[in-house]
């Protein structure tokens, strides 16, 4: 009589399904953020074929489109110059446009693809790398020199590395378990080929710089920046937390107050990314801009001067009001105020716009003349 109690307890296991699993450490339910890439199963963005590829066409402001290359098969051909354009991109639904599950491997991998400049067009090309889930919403991360091997890119084929926690993931409410596509967004210009886009395993490296660029000119005494169209300008565009354009002949500039966002900036190479040397000049010119309505509220427009070497001077508009009147102001920063180090001044690279708190400012004209006053 005591076994009863055991065999019907045994035949209670059995008629409910109850089964025991052995539990392994490979086991995939057990993967942490540590080890998430061995089991992350679509990591081949791109490799040949163009199936899940969008916006592969040419129009006003793009070339975009597949080629043979003998050594690699098939790869991808962008040629950009976003200029009257609103936007210039593609989009890629890797693995056949199914969900991807992205949550365990952002932290410890990377998005890499192969490069190369088109011929002799050696350039800085800005992409900036959208994710979107298919809710519709998106985490963004830019491109820059520290995804390369070295800088700048060339017609030699380079490993481009960027790590996936670049994107902003944690803020802009994305659901990395359903995400849709790799997006990329191409600003200012470029023009480079791209092969073999995947997600790997994190690499930590360090970029080699070559000298760039290659060619240097003298400042002149006046140097046109923005006359209602920029040449070579990046960052043009609307998203979630601002709105840079051209519109008409007027520089329309809207932002809010965002905590670390990676497109809240822009910038201009008025000279076509050459190096621009002002160390006989600095002391003896100002930057100005020409402004009409104009709303800050607890922000500003700083006004930033970078040079090759990466090192950058930044002033606050709103300290140098030099006239008013017929509704435009002008604003005058002598260039010596960004820096007396004639090193800095000898290879500028461009002028870049940075933004504080919340404003707006319509800009109808930037340039560098010569500072009577001095």
């Amino acid at each position: 009589m005591r076994k009863l109690p055991y065999i019907l307890l045994a035949l209670l296991w059995i008629g409910c399904g109850i089964t025991f699993e052995t539990m392994t450490l490979e086991d995939p339910n057990l993967v942490g953020p540590e080890d998430g890439m061995r089991y992350f199963k679509a990591p081949t963005v791109y490799k040949d074929a163009t199936d899940n590829v969008w916006g592969l066409e040419k129009d006003d402001c793009k070339d975009f489109k597949s080629i043979k290359k003998d050594e690699r098969g098939t790869v991808l051909k962008l040629e950009w110059a976003k200029t009257s354009c609103d936007w210039v991109g593609m989009g890629i639904g890797w693995n056949n446009w199914q969900p991807k599950d992205l949550l365990t491997i952002m932290e410890t991998a990377d998005l890499v693809m192969d490069i190369r400049a088109v011929e002799d067009k050696t350039n800085i090309p800005i992409i900036v790398f959208l994710l979107e889930d298919y809710g519709g919403v998106m985490s963004a991360a830019v491109s820059g020199g520290y995804c390369l091997e070295t800088y700048p890119i060339t017609e030699d084929w380079q490993e481009f590395r960027m790590p996936m926690n670049r994107f902003d993931y944690q803020t802009c409410g994305i659901d990395l378990s359903n995400v849709k596509q790799l997006v990329m967004e191409c600003q200012g210009y470029g023009s480079v080929l791209i092969d073999n886009i995947r997600i790997e395993e994190h690499e930590e490296r360090s970029v080699k710089k070559k000298e760039f660029p290659p060619h240097t000119i003298d400042a002149d005494d006046r140097m046109v920046i923005f006359d209602g169209s920029f040449d070579k300008v990046w960052g043009l565009g609307k998203y979630e937390s601002r709105d840079f354009n051209v519109r008409g002949n007027t520089l329309e500039l809207e932002w809010d107050e965002c905590d670390n966002c990676q497109w809240q900036r822009m910038g201009t190479s008025w000279a076509g990314w050459k190096g621009v040397d002002f160390t006989e000049k600095y002391d003896d010119l100002k930057l100005m801009v020409e402004v009409g309505e104009r709303n800050m509220k607890n922000g500003d427009l700083l006004m930033v001067m970078e040079a090759y070497s990466f090192a950058h001077k930044k002033k606050a508009l709103s300290a140098y009001v030099e006239k008013s009147g017929d509704g435009k102001q002008t604003f005058s920063i002598p260039l010596s105020d960004f820096s007396t180090e004639g090193e800095f001044w000898s290879r500028i690279k461009q002028l870049r716009f940075e933004f504080e708190g919340k404003g707006s400012v319509n800009i109808h004209r930037i340039e560098i003349v010569k500072d009577v006053t001095n």
